[in-house]
């Protein structure tokens, strides 16, 4: 995200615990963490539930689209943590993450630290307020903090609610006539007027002419006997036009007082409301994003249109019988947080979410949550959107970004961020892993032999017996060609290792059935152990990688712990080769020649030219040494070049 185009901003959480800490810079996606393997953020702490909690890039409509995040407790899926969540000090289910928040999971043992910085300095920066979002109301709102609370209430009937207030009103309005501009009429037992003001005057001037007739006479003294109250309130249609008639008892029961309302203006708004909702309808019956309103208080299913019930399996009948704790698969509480927030400060974001369908499948979408007016009540309006093919090609491309196409193991990639994770786990608990580095003998052969396609089935299959080989906690990834890397977690002793090399060979005895051909499988295996072996991941593959070509010297089909003094050896075998390219560049090179003769003649019948190799400080070098060098480079071939060409130089020399 940039300020005026100018200054790149980053959103970290610092994560500490024990001796570890780790630095994650968000992007704009759903981060999960917990003590599972499969979350985003991995934490291995004894006090962390598997599913912990989640971190998720909100925006907010007409706040310049700043980016922010919100941290809940649990999973998307409803899945709530065993220890809760805490922001700065407080029980949390939902969160908006701000500068300098402090969140402890798993008790205080683990403590996550929420900043906002910039990407060109290590110094957290301040934000102007009209960059960052503005802080709706007190942190410690029931929207956001958890608190116990009990209520205790009274509950009326509804009849009786009514009764009161209308009471209520009538009381008002008898005490304030005088300042109401409303027509307002007396009448006594003989039902003679003996009060109008002038507002009644001037809306009925003709009222006496009809007044035995007249609607707002008639029955009213029976109608206020019969129900049994000390007011009545009824509907009169007078001219075309409706009025809302209040009368009441005064004097001792022996007058009553009525006022008139024209809601005429009303009806003219509700016709108006009515129309517009039925237009509100048809729009949002076309629209392709699935559309819900919900009772902010019930969380009732109002109204949902054809796109959303479409998508999650139920009719429009069957959807207004369901709550949204039925459709959102997430805590009830954190629900209710998220919409309590929206309600109060008039929200309007947009967020990842996870919905459920009538069998309980889960959907994966993206929801705008809004207040809306409508009916003239206010509720929280959903405007859902599936992203099911998004995440499942984003997850297919992390997929390729981990994972061997051919083998479906994990790369390269893959295996060298879990064995960092398990050089931090070792490191914090004191325990030793293993890693084998594993390469196929003679597999060029079946490639040339047999071709590229028998050699591909061939490889798949010995994937699979490896990893058959394996337990569930260790992995295995292709590394590249036809080489293998395994990581086996948490041995007790560095023998554990050779067990599984054993198993492994154990497994190759049996022939590969690739198509027509039946191939048997050879490798060799390099072993090393940490922290023994090294402490770091490039010394350990390192070492295991040296382990593995000695064996291969030693003609392979078998295993080798990495020792010292193979490095030793590795290094000596380097500067040898370096050697030799100044060798083949100085002409350091000689030829000694060894004559054949026939032994019956006793004449020379040809020659023997043998090469040989003084070095200005390693004195004179065998060619058992150098040779193999020059054929694993393949400098062999310069070498033979010059040989032949020096050879029949001399030859000729010696016709001359």
């Amino acid at each position: 995200m940039k300020i005026n185009e100018e200054i790149e901003i980053q959103h970290i959480i610092k994560i500490k615990y024990g001796d570890i800490q780790q630095n994650i810079i968000l992007k704009n996606e759903v981060y999960s963490i917990g003590r599972h393997s499969s979350n985003d953020i991995v934490i291995h702490h004894p006090t962390i539930s598997r599913y912990h909690c989640s971190i998720l890039p909100v925006k907010y409509k007409d706040k310049n689209e700043q980016e922010l995040f919100w941290i809940i407790d649990g999973d998307l899926k409803g899945n709530r943590s065993a220890n809760g969540l805490f922001v700065n000090g407080n029980k949390s289910l939902s969160h908006e993450l701000k500068s300098g928040d402090r969140i402890t999971i798993g008790g205080n043992d683990v403590e996550l630290i929420y900043s906002i910085s910039c990407s060109n300095s290590d110094e957290e920066i301040t934000i102007p307020q009209t960059y960052l979002m503005e802080n709706y109301g007190n942190n410690d709102d029931n929207d956001t903090i958890y608190k116990e609370t009990q209520w205790k209430t009274t509950l009326a009937s509804k009849e009786e609610q009514e009764n009161f207030f209308i009471q209520e009103i009538l009381f008002i309005l008898h005490n304030q006539d005088t300042k109401l501009n409303c027509p307002i009429f007396i009448i006594n037992l003989e039902e003679k007027i003996t009060y109008t003001n002038s507002f009644f005057r001037d809306k009925f001037p003709n009222f006496r002419e009809e007044f035995k007739t007249n609607l707002f006479v008639k029955n009213l003294w029976e109608e206020l006997k019969n129900a049994g109250k000390d007011f009545c309130v009824r509907e009169i249609k007078y001219k075309d036009e409706n009025y809302t008639q209040y009368a009441h008892y005064i004097e001792d029961k022996s007058q009553i007082k009525s006022y008139i309302f024209s809601f005429s203006q009303r009806d003219k708004v509700e016709k108006a409301l009515r129309e517009n909702e039925e237009k509100y309808r048809a729009v949002v019956r076309q629209i392709s994003e699935g559309i819900i309103l919900v009772d902010p208080v019930t969380k009732h299913i109002i109204e949902a249109n054809q796109a959303y019930c479409s998508l999650i399996g139920y009719s429009n009948q069957e959807s207004l019988s369901i709550k949204l704790y039925d459709l959102v698969a997430a805590d009830a509480d954190i629900i209710d947080s998220i919409v309590k927030k929206v309600q109060k400060n008039r929200l309007n974001l947009t967020q990842e979410s996870i919905h459920r369908d009538h069998n309980g499948s889960l959907i994966h979408v993206e929801v705008n949550i809004s207040t809306i007016y409508y009916s003239a009540k206010e509720f929280i309006c959903f405007a859902v959107r599936d992203i099911t093919e998004r995440k499942l090609a984003e997850e297919m491309l992390r997929y390729q970004a981990c994972h061997d196409l051919l083998t479906e193991l994990g790369n390269r990639n893959l295996f060298n961020e879990q064995l960092y994770k398990a050089i931090a786990r070792a490191e914090r608990y004191k325990s030793q892993f293993g890693i084998m580095f594993i390469d196929l003998d003679r597999f060029k052969n079946i490639n040339d032999t047999l071709g590229h396609d028998i050699g591909d089935k061939f490889l798949q299959a010995v994937a699979q017996r490896l990893k058959q080989c394996l337990r569930s906690a260790d992995l295995i990834a292709r590394w590249g060609g036809d080489e293998f890397t395994i990581l086996l977690s948490e041995i007790k002793h560095p023998d554990d290792v050779s067990i599984v090399a054993e198993r492994i060979f154990y497994s190759l005895t049996k022939p590969f059935q690739v198509m027509e051909y039946q191939i048997y499988g050879h490798l060799s295996i390099g072993i090393a152990i940490y922290p023994q072996d090294g402490n770091t991941l490039d010394i350990l593959l390192k070492n295991a990688d040296i382990a593995l070509y000695r064996m291969k010297d030693q003609g392979g089909n078998d295993y080798q712990y990495y020792n010292p003094s193979m490095n030793q050896k590795k290094t000596e075998l380097l500067r040898m080769e370096a050697y030799l390219y100044e060798a083949i560049k100085n002409n350091q090179l000689e030829l000694y020649y060894q004559p054949q003769i026939n032994v019956k003649t006793g004449k020379i019948v040809g020659m023997e030219a043998l090469i040989r190799w003084q070095h200005p400080i390693l004195g004179r070098v065998s060619p058992a040494q150098f040779i193999p060098i020059a054929e694993q480079t393949g400098l062999i071939k310069s070498i033979g070049e010059w040989v032949l060409f020096t050879a029949c130089q001399q030859n000729k020399k010696w016709q001359n």
